[in-house]
């Protein structure tokens, strides 16, 4: 056979036992191994995470630190230790004005009234000394107390006004996120730990 005959037909026939050689091997199944399963992913909101669960009444109360007015750590267990807390989230002047005028009535409930404001350590300390205030001022200018009681503004992420009565246990005995009253809170935190008025006259015992 003429070379050039050889060249032409050489490719035919590699290519041919190419196919042969392909049809006769058998066909072997490669599964490819599956993606371990992930966990969705999920954006944060804009601004801090809220708390993973929400206060609710008969719930211990977070035990919250602040800084005290000579640069201590305070933490609510200290204000527990010396009887029963009520505390008040984002007041008014007027309503830290009128916490303050129940303040005796309170302290013989045995019961220690508490302000948190979105202050720092000295500016809540000036504010107490501008209004005579007489009980403790707690500064939370990062509103992570407020956001352990669940006491923020949504949209804003500012403490919104709200109260607590936490009793000397730990436990919330009475909450109200909608609002601050401007006056009562003596009869507030009576029916809220079921506690006599001040001056109230108490049954006689029966013989």
């Amino acid at each position: 056979m003429p070379p050039e005959v050889a060249l032409k037909v050489t490719p035919v026939v590699v290519v041919a036992a190419c196919l042969a050689l392909t049809a006769s091997t058998p066909l072997v199944r490669v599964h490819a191994p599956l993606d371990e399963a992930r966990p969705p992913v999920t954006l944060a909101p804009n601004g801090p995470e809220p708390p993973a669960t929400v206060v609710q009444t008969g719930d211990p109360a977070p035990d919250v630190t602040w800084e005290g007015p000579d640069s201590r750590m305070q933490r609510l267990r200290d204000l527990r230790a010396q009887g029963h807390v009520l505390l008040v989230f984002a007041p008014t002047r007027s309503q830290l004005l009128a916490l303050e005028r129940d303040r005796d009535r309170l302290l013989a409930l045995r019961v220690l009234p508490a302000a948190v404001l979105d202050l720092r350590a000295t500016g809540a300390a000036g504010m107490a000394r501008r209004l005579g205030l007489h009980y403790t001022i707690i500064p939370d200018p990062q509103r992570v107390i407020a956001a352990q009681f669940n006491a923020l503004d949504p949209s804003t992420h500012h403490s919104a006004p709200a109260w607590f009565v936490v009793d000397r246990w730990g436990r919330v005995r009475a909450l109200d996120r909608s609002g601050v009253p401007e006056s009562g809170y003596t009869g507030l935190v009576s029916s809220a730990l079921a506690l006599p008025a001040p001056g109230a006259a108490l049954p006689s015992r029966t013989r």
